[in-house]
């Protein structure tokens, strides 16, 4: 379940632990008592495992607490018409992408194009999702949750929404200088580098304008600043 819900900004995601009980858009008061009883009774007979079990407590907690109960990519898929679903996807995650140096001050139709790019994950508490010394696949934006960033085992950096992880490895399939991990239950939008290349071939000016000040557009983290020195919560 760590690394379980896979899904485009609002697509469905395809493993859900709530579809286990009677599937409904809003978990309200009334029913989430009952919920959890019914999860707690599904993991006991099947003998799941301590550590899939917290999963699926820390995925309920944090639709109940971070959501309101709401599981909105379920409701916004199944209400609204493709081109209003883009209008809200890009609303819902244009703030990381501007945030992201990668992508500051590049031409709209490209931050669009690749705004709508971008994979929804969730990752329980624990979770690396980069590791330091080897490569990444792409780079994560938090949606939610708090990402701590460390070299050789020793945090430098915390990070949230709307920052991001690993933004160098969309330009170049490098090892990662450094290591993140979630410090809590996180929804992280995953942008492939392929597809950021893809992209880019589409708008040439903005490929010679990310490389012509690529060195501007990484951030680096250097070892030897606590987290707590720098702010507990520093975005990118």
């Amino acid at each position: 379940l760590g690394q379980g819900f896979d899904t485009r900004v609002l697509v469905t995601p395809r493993t859900n632990p709530l579809a286990y009980v009677a599937p409904l858009e809003v978990i309200s008061e009334d029913n989430l008592a009952h919920k959890r009883c019914v999860l707690k009774t599904f993991c006991e007979e099947r003998n799941l495992s301590p550590a899939l079990k917290d999963d699926v407590k820390q995925y309920l907690d944090y639709m109940e607490h971070e959501k309101g109960g709401l599981d909105d990519l379920k409701l916004i898929n199944q209400s609204l018409s493709d081109h209003t679903r883009d209008d809200v996807a890009l609303y819902m995650a244009h703030r990381p992408i501007l945030n992201c140096p990668v992508f500051r001050g590049l031409e709209g139709g490209f931050i669009r194009r690749i705004t709508l790019e971008l994979v929804s994950h969730f990752y329980s508490r624990g979770t690396k999702v980069v590791r330091q010394n080897q490569g990444s696949d792409g780079a994560f934006f938090i949606a939610c949750g708090d990402v701590d960033i460390s070299i050789d085992d020793d945090t430098i950096a915390a990070l949230a929404s709307p920052g991001c992880v690993a933004e160098g490895a969309l330009l170049s399939d490098s090892n990662m200088p450094y290591a993140a991990t979630c410090a809590s239950y996180c929804e992280l939008w995953f942008l492939s580098r392929l597809r950021c290349d893809a992209t880019l071939e589409l708008y040439p000016d903005a490929r010679a304008e990310i490389m012509r000040t690529l060195p501007k557009r990484v951030k680096t983290y250097k070892k030897g600043r606590s987290a707590r020195s720098r702010g507990r919560r520093a975005s990118s």
